[in-house]
């Protein structure tokens, strides 16, 4: 008997002439995702598909595409106003990203979050793939205000903590979009908004009276998290100093 799946939606240019393709994805980001502007400097004209996963707490969208770049600028925050954290998880490809006078680049198996209510700009320099995951601000961060990222946080691959980080983020958004179980959905939900409250959070931040205690070296340590497969990652297998920084606790 087949399992029951989360419901995806799907759409794709391939079908739209190519004069017409970045008003049509124009149009599908507004309501399916968030509004942006799109320009496409390819010969063949703008080509990218996406498929979108809701588990209701978190959206996991896959999005393809060639080499374009989409703005989100002070008009477009107005006329579409969205308030939520989103974490990119490029797959494949290369590209840049500018918030707040903050320019990144961004190659393959980099992570990195954003806040959506602050303008920016995404550019794919090639053919890429990246995988979004995307979560309410005031459902992940609650009233901690100052755990919100005013220019992009990107994981530091050269840490092992950081790599670790990003692996779990990849996995947990890759695997669940190979197989989108129902029976998945709520545990990939959870230990979405578990692994980017880590991301988001450096040590110090942590609300008074709520500052987690650790253990001996090699327990888990994991602030606001219920999720058993989060408990996988243990601070002996961290750097102490960068575990300071993903883990808010007194070691």
């Amino acid at each position: 008997m087949n399992k029951p799946l989360v419901p995806m939606t799907e759409v794709s240019t391939d079908q739209v002439p190519p004069d017409q393709r970045v008003a049509f994805w124009e149009s599908y980001n507004a309501s399916a995702l968030i509004g942006l502007r799109c320009s496409s400097f390819a010969a063949q004209g703008l080509q990218a598909r996406a498929r979108s996963f809701d588990l209701d707490t978190v959206r996991i969208t896959e999005i393809r595409g060639n080499e374009h770049v989409v703005e989100r600028s002070m008009p477009m925050l107005r006329t579409h106003p969205k308030d939520s954290i989103f974490a990119c998880l490029l797959l494949a490809g290369e590209g840049f990203f500018f918030q707040s006078s903050q320019c990144i680049h961004i190659h393959e198996g980099d992570v990195f979050a954003y806040s959506t209510d602050i303008p920016y700009l995404y550019g794919f320099t090639r053919d890429s793939t990246q995988l979004i995951m995307e979560i309410d601000a005031s459902h992940l961060l609650g009233a901690h205000s100052a755990d919100r990222p005013q220019a992009p946080v990107k994981l530091d691959a050269r840490l092992r903590s950081g790599r670790l980080l990003a692996g779990a983020l990849r996995s947990t958004a890759a695997d669940f979009v190979a197989d989108p179980s129902v029976e998945d959905a709520s545990r990939v939900a959870s230990q979405a908004r578990c692994l980017l409250n880590l991301m988001l959070r450096p040590a110090g931040r942590e609300p008074q009276g709520r500052r987690p205690r650790c253990g001996a070296v090699g327990s888990c340590c994991v602030p606001r998290c219920s999720s058993p497969s989060i408990s996988r990652i243990h601070i002996s297998q961290l750097s102490r100093q960068h575990a300071a920084w993903t883990f808010p606790c007194d070691i």
